[in-house]
Parts: C-alpha cells; sequence; structure tokens
C-alpha cells in the first residue's frame, strides 16, 4: 500500500502468518457470567472506543465533540486538511477486513445501520455497518493519538481541553482505555500515527502510549522492551502493549 510519497506506507498484505493469527479475533466480548459481578466495572465511564459500546447515550455528547474537535485539530495542521482527510479515509478503508478481523463475531452485517442511536442489539453483534465502522475506527483512532501527542507536549493543549488533562479526566480516560470491549486495533493507530507525524518528531507511537500511562503504574513499572521500538507489529491492541512493557 503506497500513500504520498511512500515515506510512511504501511503494507498490509506482507503479514506473516503468526501476525496474521494474532491479530484475529484479539477484541473480545466479556462473557455475562463475569459480568453479572460487576456490570458496570466492564462498560466506559466517558468514551467509547471501537464499536461496541459506540452510541451509547451517556457517553455521546461532550466526549463526541472532543473527538472530532480532536481530528479537526490534526487535519487543519496540514497545508490541505480536506486531502489529508481523504488519505486517512482511503487507509482505513483498505485497512477495513483485517479491523473486522480484529473483533470477536461473525454476524458483524447482519443488521441495518443502527449506530445513530442507542438500540439493544444482541450478544457478538458489532453496531456498526462498514461505513459506519471504518467512521469510529478513524474517529477514534486520531483521538487516541492525539491525546497522547498532546499529553507529551508535542501538540497544543487547547484552552477547552484541560478539563480532559485534570487529575479525575485522567483516570476516567485510564479506565476507558483499558476496557477489552473498548479497544481499537493497534496496527489502526498505527497506520494513522504513520500519517499524521508531528514535524520533526522522531518520537514513536509505543514511546508515546506508554508515556502517556506511565503515572497509572508504580514508578518504572512499565518499561520499553527494546525490539518494540523498532517493531511494534505484533501488538494487538493498548492493554497488550501495557502487558508487554510490564515487569520487562
Amino acid at each position: 500500500m503506497q500513500k504520498g510519497n511512500g515515506e510512511h506506507a504501511i503494507d498490509l498484505n506482507h503479514l506473516d502468518e503468526e501476525d496474521a493469527i494474532i491479530s484475529k479475533g484479539c477484541i473480545f466480548r466479556i462473557p455475562g457470567m463475569i459480568k453479572m459481578q460487576n456490570e458496570q466495572a466492564y462498560k466506559p465511564y466517558r468514551f467509547s472506543f471501537g464499536p461496541w459500546h459506540f452510541g451509547k447515550t451517556q457517553l455521546m455528547s461532550t466526549a463526541q465533540e472532543f473527538k472530532e474537535a480532536f481530528l479537526d485539530g490534526l487535519i487543519f495542521r496540514f497545508p490541505n486538511p480536506r486531502a489529508k482527510m481523504k488519505e486517512l479515509e482511503e487507509a482505513i478503508k483498505e485497512a477495513h477486513s483485517k479491523a473486522r478481523e480484529c473483533y470477536e463475531g461473525d454476524d458483524v452485517y447482519e443488521l441495518e445501520d443502527v449506530c445513530e442511536g442507542d438500540q439493544d442489539i444482541q450478544e457478538g453483534v458489532i453496531d456498526a455497518t462498514k461505513e459506519k465502522f471504518e467512521k469510529i475506527l478513524l474517529l477514534d483512532g486520531c483521538f487516541i493519538i492525539e491525546l497522547f501527542r498532546k499529553a507529551a507536549g508535542e501538540v497544543a493543549i487547547q484552552e477547552n481541553e484541560y478539563v480532559l488533562f485534570s487529575k479525575g479526566m485522567i483516570l476516567v480516560i485510564y479506565h476507558d482505555l483499558f476496557l477489552l470491549e473498548n479497544q481499537i486495533p493497534w496496527f489502526v493507530l498505527e497506520l494513522l500515527f504513520a500519517r499524521t507525524r508531528v514535524s520533526g518528531s522522531k518520537t514513536t507511537l509505543v514511546e508515546l502510549a506508554i508515556g502517556f500511562f506511565g503515572s497509572a503504574f508504580s514508578q518504572d513499572q512499565l518499561q520499553i522492551p527494546v525490539e518494540l521500538l523498532s517493531n511494534s507489529s505484533k501488538i494487538v491492541h493498548l492493554i497488550d502493549l501495557a502487558r508487554r512493557c510490564l515487569g520487562y
């Protein structure tokens, strides 16, 4: 897959067999029997990421506004925002099949597009048609990346965004980002990150993510294995990244 001058091209067709197996079915529904003990513990407090909690009324309003503002801020850093948006949309579209395989359940497209509301759906069905699914991945993925960049000081925090970086809200975001049902595939984050690099920055997505999560753990508890700095292709989502860096 070649985009622009090819500097940040990612070839989705040349995965080795092990990587292909790892990436499939890596984002699961929590079994109902487990949820019965404390259902609220498995639900996002404020931010839905990915399709399974999208459209829940209590999560949509303010969170969605921040997501859209972050995406606007991202694409308008480029000389041609419209072209950049088109590039990101095409990249997500090309990655659609692989991204879909990351989510448990085979009946994702049996329903009509019900993502505009919070209708209940049967267990195991992703609440998204193809276009809506791609839009969710793009919006949520860019929000996560920009969140990491702003926390690291690579991108300026706007006045109305400081609330996201308050101690209380950061704890909420940690909770929401560490829910298994609330994940974006890592490779989706990587392909969006590669196409939206901050000028002059050499920081990797792995470094930004671990920098963001650092205060959620004891001092020096998260250590990045050297091999992840040069090759992060076997990471499947943010929870997996934290697991690989814990106790290293």
